[in-house]
Parts: C-alpha cells; structure tokens; sequence
C-alpha cells in the first residue's frame, strides 16, 4: 500500500490516527509486515513532526552550539550606527547557592570586574572606559535567582575594539582570577550595595517570597546573600561557585550591531571553543515550586514600609515556547490579564478605585522562571485596606464569572496590533540594545524568538482566530483556588486596620460566593473635536540647512521648530514651552494651585473624562502631558507617524478645553496622601531635608504633607492651568522625528495656529529662591537600618553657555572616576557614588554641584574626607593623563549616538531655545572635548567646588 502523505491535509495528530487505523486494517498481513509498514509510516511522519513543534526563528540571526556546548546567537544591526551589543548569558544564578555560598553567585559577578587572565585587577573598566565605553550604562551585569548576564557595549569602527570586547567575555566565561586580596577589597562594596538595599522592601520579599514558592530553594536564596556569609566566606567558596557553574554548556555568547555576522560567526568559534567543557558536570537542576490546592495568604508589616500592597497570584507552570501552540496559548492568557488591567484603570480614572497604581497580567513569578502567574498587584492607602481587598477580588471574580466583552477584546486586539505594526515599521530601527534582551531569554528560557515580521503575522493570524470563549474559559482556568496565593503587605503604622490571613482568606472566599454583576461599559463614539478650529497660518519661514531645521511663525505668535529626522520610521516627538510656569502664580494662590497641571492633565478634555479618553485612544500611539514648573509651563508628545494629527489635535485641546473635574481633584488628593505615605521612609525624609535646606527654607519649596495636599483647591488650580496655557503667542513648540514640513503644515496651521494668541509680553518673575551661604551642615535621623545616605552640594555663580557647562560636566566626570577607585575600589566603603551638575540661565546665572553616596553610619566622617581630599587632589595636581582620555573618549563616543535620537534632539533644540544657546554650538563640541587638559580641569574644580561654601547633609539611622 502506498500513500502520498504530502496530500493529506489534516492536523499532524489526525495523521497518525489515521497510520494506526490502515494497520488495524491489514488483517492479512503479518505481524511483522504491520511492525515494518509502521516504522515506515512513523519515520516518513518524523520530519512532519519536527515541523509542527519547531518554531520558525528569525532567519536573520545566525545561532549555533560549538562542541563544548555553548550557544551563540549573532546578528547584524545597525541601529545605532558603529556599536554593538554584547551579552554572556550564564545559566546560573543564586537558587544553585550551597548553604556556604549565599550571595556568591552576585559576587562572582563582582569579580568578574576585578582582575582576570587578561586584564589585572582594575585594567578591565580602565581598558574598556579607554574605548569609550561607559561604566554602568555600557557596562553592567547582574545576578538573579535563575541566571547572571554581563552586558557590554563597544564601538565597532576600529576591529581592535570589538577585539578587545570579546577578549573580555572569553575572560568572564573561564578566565577569572579571584586574587585574595581583590575578594576582601570586594566584601565592603557588595555589603555597601546590601546595604543600599537593606530595608522595609527587603525584609518584606523575605517574608513574602517563601510563601509564594510553597518553600522551594527560591524562598532561602536572595541574590544579594547573607552579610555574615559576604563577610567572612573562605575564598574557595566563591571560586567554588564559579568553577561548578560557569561552564559552556551553561553559556551563550550573543552579538547584535553593525558587525559582519559571517567573520564574527567565526571569531566565536576560533576563540569559545577553546573554553573547555567540564569533564562529568553536575546536571544543572530544575528547582519545582510545590503546588498546593488551596489558597495562601500572607500579610506583614514592617515599620518603614513605604507603600501598602496587595498581591493575588494564581501560579501555573511555565510554558515551553517552542512551538505555535505555545505562543497561541501564552496570547490568550496575556489578552485576558490585559483586558483585567483595563478594567482596573478605567476604575482609578473614574474615582472609584483605592489604588495609587495597579497592574494585572500574566508573566513570571518574581522573576523565577520556575513558574508564572495571573497576577494583580496594587498600592493603596492604608484606610482603603478594606476596599482594596474587596474590588480586587470583585474584579477578578467579575472577569472568572461573567467573562470579557467584545469591545473590551477589540480595543486589546487593536493595541497589540498597533505595538506589532509599529515594530514592524521600525524593525530597520530597533535598538540592538532590545534585541539583544530577547535573545538572552531565548537562551535562558530555551525559547523562540521571532522577526518583527514574524511577530506581526503570527499576531494576525492568531487574533483572528482566538474568539472571546477561548479568552474567557482560560482565564477561568487560570484563577482557580489551586495554587492561588495573596499577599498583603504595607506600612506598621497601618498594621491595626490589616485583616488577619484568615480574614483574608474568608474576605477571598466570601467574594466568590457572593452576587457579582457582570461588566458594562459605556462607549462615546464622538470625535475628538466636532468642529474644527479656525486655522491660523505660517506667517514667515526660515531654514537652517546644515541642521536640516525649519522654523515657522505663526498668525497667532507661536513659533515652530521642525527637525525630520531618518533615525525613527515612526515615531514623532514634540517638546512645547513657554516662559513664566508658576512665578507668575501669586504667593496667596500657589497653595491652592501648586498641582494645577496634573489634576487638569489627569481630568481629560472637551467633554472626554481621562477613563474615556483613554478608551478613545485604544490603538492610537499618542501620548500628550501638560507640565508646570517653576519658571516654565510645557507640554511633551509623543506619536506615531499617522498618529501625530491626533498629538495635535490633543494639543490644541490641552490648551483651549481643559476639563474642571472634581473626581480628578479628588484621585489626586488620594494618590498624593499615598505618595506622602511611600515618602515616609528613611530615603524619602532625607530627600525633602536636602530640597528644602538648599532652597534656604523658601515656602515654595515644601515637604509634601497631607495638610498641603488638602490645601489644593479646584477652581484656583484650573484657573491657574488657563492662564499659563491658553495663549499660544509666548509659545514655542518643537517637533523631531519622521515627517515631512510640508505634508504636516496643514495640521499645524489648523490645530497649532487655531490657538488663541494674546500677545502677552512677559517672562518669569525671580522667587528668590536661593541656596543658604557658607557652610551649612545637617543631620535627619531616620530609619533603623544600619545605613547612611551623604548629600554635598556646592552652589554659586556660573557664566551660562554651552561651552562652560560642558566643561563643568567634563570634570566631574573625571571627578567620578576618581571617587569610584579611591571610596569603591580602594577603600570599599560604598557601592556607587555620583556626582553632577545643574546649571541655570535664569532668573540668575548659577550651578549646583551634588555628589552623594550610601555607606555604613560609622564610616561617613571618613568617606566625606575622602571625597574632600580628592577634590583637593584634583584642583592641585589636574587630571591624570589616563582619565582625561577616558573623559574624552567617552564624551567623543555619546555625541556620535546622541546625534542620531529623536529625544536628545528634541531635549536640545529645547534646551538651547530656552537659554539663548546658539546652534552653532553643535559644531563647537568637539573642538571643547579636544581642548580639555589636565591643568584647566583642575582650574574648573576650583572655580566650582570651594570647602567653605556647601551643603551637607547625613541620613543617620535613629539609633545614632
């Protein structure tokens, strides 16, 4: 019997049923004969089944296993131009800890900075800054329960460079030295960086998390260990750790940039494969997280808890994502989560929700990819506990119960459309940065990865074939009582009016049993503007060609800046200010109006509630918010190509149909009272110390307290918005991004001309707000953790330009560096230190100066002389030779990348039209950057750091 199986069009299951049918059937033939024509029809189906569980990857990456096990991925990109991304993706993290080794899979990745068979001690940053690369935004890594990843971004101009680049993943994969006296040195800059994070979070993740994980390893290894084991562990047991671990079936090498995937394809193999697989390794083991039936609740409070949160997980296992199946299953669970989420917001904007903030989907558990779960969470205010509780558990019953409508399932399937298309659109522009993220996780998860183009298809294909039964069914099976686990966490304070966990448990129970509605919602189809605005017109034209921008007046005084720019296929921007912000609000009305544009910009437009709005703008890429600041009032944008009619359009409402909305006002007031309440912690009091100390106790620049929120007042704050925003003559409005002038003149004349223009003449008013003189020290005591927080800042006066705050910044990069090796790496007295500069041009010319740092209590006299002496050392002796070039090289580098962003053109083009910054200063740049030497960095820090004009303050624990 012969069968053509390529003409068999039936789902791969059918076919084999069918196979077994024509052997039940040969009641003639022999057993063996059956046996034989089986194992034919089994090897001919082989393939078929391989096809319909392998899942068609990018074609467009080249990826590969060498010999000794580990994987690559490479692929050519040229977003940004001249750079690429690079990962080593470890399979390794802190839940393969033994109970000795607690907090070394984070230190190991310490160490991988501190000295290897290449680059001794400290010569790796020192080699890789050289290169212009960045430590901390180009170079990282990090440690999490299941994995350590270590990122790098380098230039690919020079091949030396990117040379040089995989040197250093060959050392971090096999070739790390673990000198004694560098792991002793690295104990004080891990604790610093426990410390950091020691606190009310902290303490209640370990609280929460063994519950969460039904006591799996998970629950006993956070990454960042145990501070008794960081000090005193034997060093064989990092080493330990490392050799057990780090080995190249547990590896993957990934490369995306504007390389040559073909030589580099064989660069990874001459130089990975060299890395030797270890003989008999131990079989990386799969930590399960135990399943129970019933559910969990855990509550905790903690008396520095900056928020209340409530949690409810319903855990089911992870996914394989391998094949169409998977993905079509994973889209379902995310539409329903989703749908969820938009419930919830519509609840917050509509003023009936107790929550600040809060998200619902489906995804993994903490970040372990042992398991995932439908997960809401939300942060409320403590007098809402009840409340809190009881929607959370209605909603999710409502949606378990009742299921989701068809507009809700409509406006879900056209945002993720809309996400995928505009993807699609810009797939020739996407970050290597992004895409280098997703090959990580395919490596770690053992996952697909997938084109934009793919994406889009799949996409369509599947939405169009997932009906709203299918959504509701599986949301249904997905929050079941099976695995189910609710946390309740929040502030000490608001302990007394917490439920017990079996209060938790009946109100969760109660729910489920009593009467729930189904949902309903009400649509309003109107447009967004009924009746155009008069236009007004392009009134005069100029062009500066060089920068490719053109400006335009405008009939009602508006100026426009226009800058199109290639960087983005779909994506416009835009920046709009006008002088004067809330200095023209009198002193007797700035307590009632001080949060004018954040009710009005939360309130909606013309006749549109924000929960309706934001309905209404369901598959559009927009995004609009009006802001007031001291001196200034703004509005930024954000568009899709085809979307930006729609910026405008809500533009021009922004300004001429704000809404009065007392819900608004009254979400505010709730959100802000539980703002004050996750301020409230140790770092929050000490930031509202170091602002109103440096504004020389001005009543403008206030602590926020529930008395000054309930101070605000409606009608003087939408009044106030008004008057800063209804006139668009002292207006200036910049646009970057993917547009012609031409072809969106029309829009702009229609929607930015139809603003009325007044003609008012005026600018800010000085407040007088003003750093104290001399030397003034402070000291908040809060907390009980043992851990410090230093704030110096030095202030004066500062001749405004483009050239002198560059050079300012250029030495305090050189001054970071500094303080990086001497308080980090010599001393380990911190984990990070920063140090940056604020310059003004109004209303006076002038700088601020702030280093700070976190540290233990006892060492802060001693790190804060260490910071002096370095000032001292470098207005004496000028920059070393080796960090000027790195300065340099580095500034020389950002600018090349900077060049081609829509945002930092759009902050830019802002920043010089505010401060009357020539564009000419953008030729200049590089002329400053090359001019810098060792001497004037050492006169610029004693122009701008004096010791006997700053501010310190010092975060001590209570207990001081």
């Amino acid at each position: 019997m012969i069968c053509n199986i390529q003409t068999i069009h039936l789902p791969i299951f059918d076919i084999i049923f069918y196979f077994l049918n024509l052997v039940k059937r040969m009641k003639s033939s022999s057993i063996v004969q059956r046996a034989a024509f089986l194992l034919i029809a089994l090897f001919t189906l082989a393939p078929m089944m391989q096809a319909q569980n392998a899942f068609p990857n990018d074609p467009d990456v080249r990826t590969g296993k060498l010999p000794n096990g580990m994987t690559y991925y490479l692929k050519r990109n040229v977003e940004p131009a001249n750079r690429a991304e690079l990962r080593l993706a470890v399979n390794a993290g802190s839940v393969l800890e033994d109970d000795d080794q607690q907090g070394l899979a984070h230190f190991c990745e310490h160490m991988a900075f501190n000295g290897s068979t290449h680059f001794k001690k400290s010569e790796l940053v020192d080699a890789l800054e050289a290169m212009g690369v960045k430590f901390g935004p180009h170079l990282n890594a990090y440690t999490s329960f299941d994995e350590t990843v270590y990122m790098l971004q380098v230039p690919t101009d020079k091949p030396e460079l990117v040379d040089k680049a995989m040197l250093v993943l060959e050392d971090w994969a096999q070739g790390l030295s673990f000198d004694n006296i560098e792991i002793d040195k690295e104990r004080g800059v891990v604790i610093e960086e426990w410390r950091l994070r020691s606190g009310a979070m902290t303490r209640t993740m370990d609280e929460v998390i063994p519950v969460m994980v039904n006591g799996a390893k998970y629950g006993l290894r956070s990454p960042i260990g145990k501070v008794e084991i960081l000090k005193n562990f034997k060093y064989e047991a990092v080493k330990n750790f490392y050799t057990k671990w780090y080995r190249p079936d547990l590896m993957a090498v990934i490369l995306v940039g504007d390389i040559d995937p073909v030589k580099m394809e064989a660069e990874i193999k001459s130089r990975f494969s060299k890395v030797p697989a270890k003989p008999n390794p131990t079989p990386r083991p799969f930590i399960n997280i135990p399943d129970h039936e019933d559910v969990r609740a855990k509550v905790f409070t903690d008396n520095e808890s900056q928020f209340n949160l409530l949690q409810v997980l319903f855990k089911h296992d992870n996914f394989a994502y391998k094949t169409e199946a998977d993905y079509h299953r994973d889209l379902v669970l995310t539409l329903g989560g989703a749908m969820l989420a938009g419930r919830m917001e519509e609840l917050k904007e509509t003023g009936n929700s107790p929550f600040l903030f809060s998200f619902a989907g489906d995804g993994n558990l903490q970040g372990i990819r042992a398991k995932s779960a439908m997960s809401f969470f939300g942060i409320f205010n403590g007098d809402a506990v009840t409340k809190a509780m009881e929607q959370a558990f209605t909603e999710i019953e409502r949606a378990r119960r009742h299921g989701f409508i068809a507009s809700e399932y409509e406006r879900q399937k056209t945002k993720m459309l809309k996400a995928a298309e505009t993807a699609y659109k810009e797939r020739d522009k996407t970050g290597s940065d992004k895409l280098v993220g997703e090959y990580v996780e395919s490596f770690l998860s053992d996952s697909y990865f997938l084109s934009p183009e793919q994406e889009l298809n799949l996409l369509k294909k599947h939405l169009a074939e997932i009906t709203l039964q299918q959504i509701n069914e599986a949301f249904i099976k997905a929050v079941t009582p099976r695995n189910c686990v609710i946390t309740l966490s929040g502030k000490e304070n608001d302990k007394a009016k917490f439920p017990t966990e079996a209060e938790v448990l009946a109100k969760f129970a109660a729910v489920g049993k009593a009467d729930v509605e189904a949902y309903k919602e009400s649509n309003d189809d109107r447009p967004l503007i009924t009746k155009a605005p008069v236009a007004g017109k392009v009134v005069s034209e100029t062009k500066d060609a060089k920068w490719g921008i053109t400006e335009w007046k405008m009939s009602n005084g508006a100026r426009v800046i226009l800058k199109p720019t290639p960087f983005k296929d779909d994506e416009v921007l835009m920046q709009a200010f006008s002088l004067g912000g809330m200095s023209r609000i009198s002193d007797a009305n700035f307590p009632k109006a001080w949060a004018a544009a954040e009710i009005v910009g939360s309130s909606g437009v013309g006749p549109f509630k924000n929960a309706v709005l934001i309905k209404k703008m369901a598959g559009k890429t927009v995004e609009i918010k009006p802001m007031l600041e001291s001196y200034t009032e703004s509005m930024t944008g954000s568009a899709s190509k085809i979307d930006m009619e729609t910026m405008l359009q809500l533009t021009y409402l922004y300004c001429t149909a704000p809404r009065q909305d007392k819900e608004a006002l009254e979400n505010f007031k709730q959100n802000y009272k539980t703002y004050v309440g996750m301020m409230g912690n140790p770092e929050g009091k000490f930031s509202d110390s170091v602002n109103v100390i440096m504004s020389s106790h001005h009543p403008r620049e206030f602590a926020l307290t529930e008395a000054v929120i309930d101070a605000v007042e409606l009608q003087p704050a939408f009044m106030a918005y008004m008057d800063r925003f209804m006139d668009a003559s002292d207006f200036t409005f910049v646009f970057v991004g993917s547009f012609e002038p031409a072809q969106v003149k029309p829009w702009i004349e229609q929607y930015i001309g139809g603003i009325p223009g007044n003609n008012r003449k005026e600018s800010w008013k000085d407040l007088g707000i003003k750093a104290p003189a001399g030397v003034v020290k402070k000291e908040v005591f809060a907390g009980h953790d043992p851990k410090s927080m230093v704030s110096l800042n030095f202030t004066g006066e500062h001749a405004y330009s483009a050239q002198n705050n560059y050079e300012m910044n250029a030495m305090l990069s050189v001054l970071r560096i500094m303080l990086r090796e001497s308080m980090r790496e010599e001393k380990g007295g911190v984990y990070g230190v920063s140090a940056y500069a604020e310059q003004v041009s109004f209303p006076k010319q002038g700088y601020k100066v702030t280093i700070g740092f976190g540290c233990d209590p006892a060492r802060v006299e001693e790190l804060i002389k260490t910071v002096f002496d370095e000032i001292k050392r470098l207005q004496t002796e000028g920059a070393s030779e080796k960090n000027l070039q790195k300065v340099q090289e580095i500034d020389r580098r950002g600018r090349e990348t900077d060049l081609e962003d829509n945002e930092w053109w759009a902050q830019s083009i802002k920043k010089m039209q505010l401060n009357g910054i020539p564009m000419t200063s953008l030729d200049d740049y590089l002329g400053w950057v090359n001019g810098l030497n060792g001497a004037k960095i050492g006169a610029l820090a004693k122009q701008y750091l004096h010791d006997d004009k700053f501010v310190q303050v010092v975060l001590y624990p209570e207990t001081k």
